[in-house]
């Protein structure tokens, strides 16, 4: 058998160990195998965790309404001049309790033709149109126009209004309607129309005479 030099033995030992060297995975790298890898990629997405949400409370229902077609009212109305009649309008009817109140109060006539709501201030109370009726607030002014002055005839005034219940009281408004409606309408007369006035008749004036005149001569004849 032939020998290597012994040099050759060197090269071909290093070379050995460099290649061996090389083939080592290195040491702290990536040594995730492809079976790891597979694992991974197979394991569908979780869906993320709900939060658990709280509800809030119901907000408590709200005030009911109701319709009140006809008001018991009553009180005085005057006739202040030739175009204006000042009503005072005072709820007659039932105590209203504390929570209630009517308000949106509308006004109507009869007949409808004859009368309407007058531009002018009565002055006092509140125009009920502004107006609510309350347990402490009882007292209302309509101002009154007539619509035709050579009608002489007189008429009546209706209140209407919209009732309003708190959500707490719905017993309490249950029981007022029922007064109200067992009280009926009441309406407050209205006056006529005054008769248009008539314009003052003058006289004249006469031309007096500022003095006396006489034919007689002033002097004696000459001859």
């Amino acid at each position: 058998m032939r020998r290597l030099p012994l040099h050759t033995v060197g090269v071909l030992a290093f070379a050995m160990v460099v290649v061996g060297c090389q083939s080592s995975p290195p040491v702290g790298g990536d040594q995730t195998t492809n079976a790891e890898t597979e694992t991974a990629t197979d394991t569908p997405p979780q869906p993320p965790t709900e939060k658990a949400t709280i509800e809030p409370p119901e907000p408590p229902a709200g005030d009911t309404t109701v319709n009140l077609p006809g008001l018991p009212i009553g009180g005085p109305s005057q006739v202040v001049s030739g175009s204006l009649q000042c009503v005072e309008v005072s709820w007659v009817g039932p105590d209203i309790p504390d929570e209630l109140r009517i308000s949106d109060i509308r006004i109507s006539f009869d007949p409808s033709d004859a009368f309407a709501r007058s531009t002018e201030d009565c002055g006092g109370e509140p125009v009920c149109t502004d107006f609510a009726f309350t347990s402490a607030s009882l007292t209302c002014t309509v101002p009154v126009a007539w619509t035709d002055r050579t009608r002489s005839e007189s008429g009546n005034l209706l209140l209407s209004g919209v009732l309003t219940c708190p959500s707490d009281a719905s017993e309490e408004c249950g029981k007022f309607q029922d007064d109200v409606e067992e009280a009926g309408e009441l309406t407050i007369p209205l006056e006529p129309a005054p008769p248009p006035e008539e314009p003052e008749e003058t006289e004249p004036p006469t031309d007096e005479p500022t003095g006396e005149t006489t034919d007689e001569p002033t002097g004696e004849p000459t001859g």
